[in-house]
Parts: C-alpha cells; sequence; structure tokens
C-alpha cells in the first residue's frame, strides 16, 4: 500500500496541473463513497500480511466510476507533460485494487542455487580481513586487554581482571560502529546490573533459586537485543551484567558490587574505544559511506537487469534499511578531531534511492500488466511493442547503469590523495560528471523519445477499446518510470559529488576530470 502512495506523491510532484479532460473524471471517482469504504478496508488491512497474495496481480476491475475515468485516456495525447498522469492513474489503479506490488522471493532452480551459493562463497572469501587488518586487529586487542587490566588493577587490585574481561567478550572482527557498540554495552550492563541487585535482594536468603528470576530476564533481554536502542551487544550486556549478580559467591554486598562491576566496565570499554579511535577508527560516519557504496553496487544490479529486477529489489530494501541505521547512529555519535557528519547529504542521498526502489517496483508491475494483457495477441504489434520496450529499457540501462559504477568507485576512495591519484589516473574513467546536462531535461528527452515511438506502435493496435485504455495506461506509465529514473539516478550522483566536496574540503574538486 506504501508504494503505490509514494508513486503518486512523485506524480504529483512532476506536473502542476491534471488535464481537464481527466481532471473531472478523477474527481468522480475520488469523491466515490465506494473507493472511500474501500481506502478505509486498505488502511485497516495494511498491517496485515501479504502472504496469500502474488507478487502482482493484475487488479480486478472493482470500481466502475475508474473504469469511466479510462475512458478519455485513448483521446489524450500522451507527451512528457501527460506522463505523470497517467502514472499517478496506475498507481491509483494499484491503491484501489490492492495489488501487492512487493516483490516475492522466486524458488531458484539447480543452477540458481549453485550460482548463489558460489556468489556466497565469493562475498565470504571478499569479505576476509587482510592480514595486515588481522595484524591490527590482534595488536588493538592485545593492548586494550593490557591497558584495561592495569587502569583495572588500580581501581581494585583483587578484582581488576573484570575490566579486561569486559572488553575481550566486546571485540568482534569486522565493521562495527564503535561508539554505538560501547555505549549499547554500557546501558546493557547498568540494566542487567540493577536487576541483578533487586534480585540478590529479593532472594537473599535462598540463593538456589536465584536462577528463577534470571529465565524471564533471558527472555525479555532476548527481546532487546532486535530493539535498535540495544542491539545484540546490549543485549548480551544486559544477561551478563544480571548473571555476574545473581550467581556471584563470597563478592561481598550485591550493591557494592553492581558498582565496581559497573565502573570496571567502563574502564574497559574506554580503553576498547581509546584504541579503536586511535589504531583503526570504526565510526558509523565511515560505515555509512561504505554502506552507500552497497546500496549504489545492488543499484547497479537492479538497472543491468532491470527486465526482471525482483530479487535485487529485495536485497536494496534490506541494503537502505541499514543505510538508514547507520545514518541514525552516525548523527548521534561524537566527531572528535574528525570532520562533522553530513547527514542532510546522506539523507538526500537515502532518500533518492529510495525513490528509485518505489519506481523500479512499479515498472515492474506495469510491465507484467502489460504482458499480461497483451497475451494471445496475434498481431505484427505486440513484436513491434516488445522491441519498443526492450530498446527503452536498453536506453534506461546504458543512461544509469555507467554512471551509478562511477559513484560506486567513488564512494570506495578513502583519502585526499587516493582521490587526486584517482583524478589523475581515471581519464575516460567515465562520462562527464559535471557539465551532464540537468536531471529534468534528461529524463524529459528520455520520455519524449519513448513517447514518440510509443505512438507509432499504439496507432497500430486494432482492438477494443477497453483493452486498448488499459494498454495505454501502462505503456505510458511504464515510460514515466524509464524517464524519471533517469532522472533520480542524475539526483543521487549530485547527493554524492556533495558527499565528496563535503568530506575532501581542502582538495579542488573537478568531477569533469573523473
Amino acid at each position: 500500500m506504501e508504494t503505490p502512495i509514494t508513486g503518486m506523491k512523485t506524480a504529483l510532484s512532476a506536473i502542476s496541473s491534471f488535464p481537464v479532460v481527466i481532471d473531472q473524471e478523477l474527481k468522480t471517482v475520488l469523491q466515490s463513497s465506494q473507493v472511500k469504504q474501500m481506502l478505509k478496508l486498505e488502511h485497516a488491512k495494511c498491517s496485515l500480511p501479504f502472504d496469500h497474495h502474488d507478487a502482482v496481480t493484475v487488479p480486478e476491475r472493482k470500481n466502475q466510476p475508474f473504469e469511466k475515468s479510462l475512458n478519455t485516456l485513448v483521446n489524450i495525447s500522451p507527451t512528457h507533460r501527460n506522463l505523470p498522469v497517467f502514472f499517478f492513474l496506475s498507481c491509483f489503479e494499484l491503491l484501489v485494487n490492492d495489488s501487492n506490488v512487493n516483490p516475492k522471493p522466486e524458488s531458484p532452480n539447480g543452477e540458481d542455487k549453485r550460482l548463489a551459493k558460489r556468489s556466497r562463497f565469493k562475498e565470504a572469501i571478499v569479505g576476509q580481513s587482510s592480514s595486515t587488518e588481522r595484524l591490527v586487529f590482534a595488536l588493538k586487542c592485545s593492548i586494550a586487554l593490557g591497558l584495561a587490566v592495569l587502569l583495572g588493577m588500580f581501581f581494585d587490585k583483587k578484582n581488576g581482571y573484570w575490566s579486561g574481561l569486559t572488553i575481550a567478550i566486546s571485540f568482534v572482527q569486522g565493521r562495527l560502529p564503535v561508539f554505538t557498540v560501547a555505549n549499547n554495552r554500557v546501558q546493557g550492563t547498568a540494566f542487567g546490573s540493577v536487576y541483578g541487585v533487586l534480585g540478590s535482594l529479593l532472594l537473599h536468603q535462598v540463593i538456589e533459586l536465584r536462577f528463577i528470576i534470571l529465565l524471564p530476564w533471558i527472555v525479555f533481554t532476548s527481546m532487546l537485543q532486535h530493539s535498535q536502542m540495544f542491539g545484540e551487544s546490549g543485549g548480551i550486556a544486559a544477561v551478563l551484567g544480571a548473571l555476574l549478580i545473581l550467581g556471584r559467591r563470597n563478592y561481598g554486598p550485591p550493591k557494592q558490587f553492581a558498582i565496581a562491576r559497573i565502573t570496571e566496565v567502563s574502564i574497559g570499554l574506554f580503553c576498547m574505544v581509546l584504541l579503536e579511535v586511535i589504531l583503526q577508527p570504526v565510526r558509523a560516519a565511515t560505515l555509512v559511506k561504505l554502506q552507500v557504496s552497497r546500496c549504489l553496487g545492488t543499484l547497479d544490479e537492479c538497472l543491468n537487469e532491470i527486465a526482471s529486477p525482483k530479487e535485487n529489489i529485495k536485497k536494496l530494501k534490506s541494503d537502505l534499511n541499514g543505510l538508514s541505521n547507520l545514518i541514525n547512529d552516525a548523527k548521534s555519535e561524537p566527531s572528535f578531531w574528525f570532520l562533522p557528519f553530513k547527514a542532510s547529504c546522506y539523507d538526500d542521498t537515502r532518500k533518492r534511492l529510495s525513490n528509485m526502489v518505489d519506481l523500479m517496483q512499479i515498472m515492474t508491475c506495469n510491465m507484467e500488466f502489460i504482458s499480461i494483457l497483451s497475451q494471445g495477441s496475434d498481431g505484427g504489434w505486440w513484436k513491434e511493442l516488445q522491441e519498443h520496450i526492450s530498446g527503452n529499457l536498453e536506453i534506461l540501462k546504458e543512461n544509469t547503469s555507467p554512471r551509478v559504477k562511477c559513484l560506486q568507485k567513488m564512494t570506495l576512495i578513502k583519502s585526499n590523495k587516493t582521490f587526486d591519484y584517482h583524478l589523475q589516473e581515471s581519464e575516460g574513467f567515465c562520462f562527464d560528471l559535471e557539465s551532464g546536462s540537468q536531471p529534468t531535461e534528461a529524463a524529459m528527452k528520455v520520455m519524449d523519445a519513448f513517447v514518440q515511438q510509443l505512438k507509432e506502435v499504439t496507432d497500430k493496435i486494432q482492438s477494443e477499446e477497453e483493452f486498448k485504455r488499459k494498454l495505454i495506461l501502462h505503456l505510458n506509465s511504464l515510460g514515466f518510470c524509464i524517464g524519471y529514473l533517469v532522472g533520480e539516478t542524475l539526483q543521487v550522483e549530485k547527493c554524492i559529488k556533495e558527499i565528496i566536496r563535503c568530506e575532501n574540503p581542502k582538495l579542488p574538486l573537478e568531477f569533469n576530470k573523473v
């Protein structure tokens, strides 16, 4: 339900006013009491799962006013100015007729399974740290543990090793935002320690029964691990915080032990954060840029398989969710001596990529509608129409995929010196990024070319008017998606260039050399 509404908003933002011939019919539909009741039912059903639906289903014509609103479509001249109207009506049809546009995973055959397994194996190999990174990780663990135990001994000579134990279970070889993990562990430890102290006070005489109050805490913290507030690290710390206090023997009063425990945890996490920042800073702001590159890579896969991008769309949506979480983490972490995090640039990038996901989903629906509507057609116009659609999808790929690949490589550049080197060595690496046409102009050119060829094909269709109306609706909606995807790609490019400028303030960047 959300995707068609987003598509309708996109259509309204792309046109100043509807043609009068459409406007009157559309008013009739929107004012229909039947449609209002239907939308209320949709609102009530939006929280229900859609597992019983197919990925894309041809909408049944359940609304007569909407049918009447399509009667005038044949008489409207398709131009790039009118394409948003067709796109709006197409999205409205998806909304009214309860068509699920969320991609469902297709069951892979044996060959696909082997390819998927090979791909996962390749990702695992590529994802492994290099020998230098492993050495840095081992050095970081050793120094942090030694420093934590040393400082812990200053606080409590007898139990100072607790500080080292805290970070011994905190180190994870991988890319996690260090400030977020440390914050979650401190909160989880404090939360669990308080619960442990309360449990000890309630059952201070019956030590053997303390595990009873530990069971509901384990269940509760297992749910905390899936929350954004605590995360996996905070949930584990909360379990250990309660477990160590409830299961301890001969460590003095529980209140005193809890205070000492929280202090030692803070000492250990301070050492961990200090070493992370000095040796290998893994901040959320750094991970955001890597996640943007990952999203661009998945987007390139979608564009290269634009005729059937369902699986890649699902993957891209997952990557965008991860990007959103990292942006929120980066906003809350301290900058210290690093450059301030440009949240607005990354938010704009995420928004543009989300728009492209919605457009590709709706475009996939339109292509499947066109395919189903044209089943059994014997006329030569269908082959010509297929060639027209395939040609325009190829134009979309040529106008977007090389640009996205170029942007992905640019986001992986780590330093000013490296970026300057790429500027010198990448002649012919990609076409001109700076002097290209404006996003709106580029989208209009693609739409105009689509409409001009489409009119030649639709004039040859000899079928009943109702069939022709439906076909024209989805064809023009498809044309809008193709043109708008080109425009959104250029908008993403502007966002990426702004990010690179902000992160390289001392380097005079000239993107037309890239």
